[in-house]
Parts: C-alpha cells; structure tokens; sequence
C-alpha cells in the first residue's frame, strides 16, 4: 500500500470509528469508552507514522504551510485525547470537546486529501509512494502502534452493546 492511500485508510478508519461512536446510546457509556479508545489509538498511530515518515518525505516547495498547518492540528488533537481520557462519555465537557475531536480530524483529512496528498503524489510519485507507505507500515509495526495481527481490523464486525444485526 502505499504512502497516501494508507493514510487515506486511515481517515476511513477514523470516520467509521465515529459512526460508530453515534450509533451508540448514551446509555452505552462502556462501549462509548471502547469506541473512543480505538480512535485515540488510531490517532497516536497515524500522528506518528505522518510526522516521523511522511511529513519529512513531503517537505518540498508548496507544502511548507499545508505541513505546518498538519503539525499543529496533531498537537491539538493530542491535547483534546489528553482532556477526553480524564472524562467519561456523557458528561457534557466530554462530548462537547469529543464533538471538536471529530471536527479537527475532519478537517484534517480533508486539507490532506485535497491540498497536500495531489501535491505529494505528483512530486513523489508511485514508487516512492509504495516504499514510503512501507515504510510507514515497518515503523509502525516496530514501535508498537500497529499490531501485526490488528485486534479490530475493521468494525464492520464490531457490534455495540444491545444492537441486534
């Protein structure tokens, strides 16, 4: 896979955590924890593998600001984790700064698929994309961010307490 469509997964991932987030009942509060727990998880491993690998390799003339801009949207998701875990799901400063979580994360995939990932791709191109994506997905691995054998590869298979499928 290569660099910028493992990161695109990535944001899918993301997405579909906080759908499922949604879906939850606030009388869910155990599986809104797991749910959100998977997205902090998801996010160290992405924050890590984009500024260690990919921001380095797409450091060139037109992405200065667009990476400067990707930097600091990871310092403030790091800080709006930081403040969620000390919270529960349901208490109304949880779920106001979880709604700011997946409003930041949204926009930061956005700026990347349409800014920087056209420019990165056409300056990079497929080879060096694969390597890079492989890369990333080695780093990862060894640093512990990834398992090799995912625990939730997708949550198509993850059902929430007491909804029937």
């Amino acid at each position: 896979m290569d660099a910028i469509d493992l990161l695109e997964h990535q944001h899918r991932e993301l997405e579909a955590f906080f759908r499922e987030y949604r879906l939850l009942s606030s009388k869910e509060p155990k599986s809104r924890m797991a749910i959100f727990e998977l997205i902090a998880d998801a996010v160290e491993a992405h924050a890590a593998m984009e500024e260690r690998l990919f921001y380095p390799a797409a450091r060139f003339h037109g992405t200065d600001a667009i990476l400067v801009a990707g930097a600091e949207d990871n310092r403030r998701v790091q800080r709006l984790l930081v403040e969620l875990a000390a919270r529960q799901p349901g208490d109304a400063a949880f779920d106001e700064r979880f709604d700011l979580l997946e409003q930041a994360i949204h926009t930061h995939a956005h700026t990347q698929e349409h800014e920087l990932f056209p420019l990165v791709a056409q300056q990079l191109g497929t080879q060096r994309l694969m390597e890079l994506g492989e890369a990333m997905m080695l780093a990862a691995t060894e640093l512990g961010l990834l398992d090799e054998e995912p625990e939730h590869p997708d949550l198509i298979d993850y059902v929430p307490d007491g909804v029937p499928y």
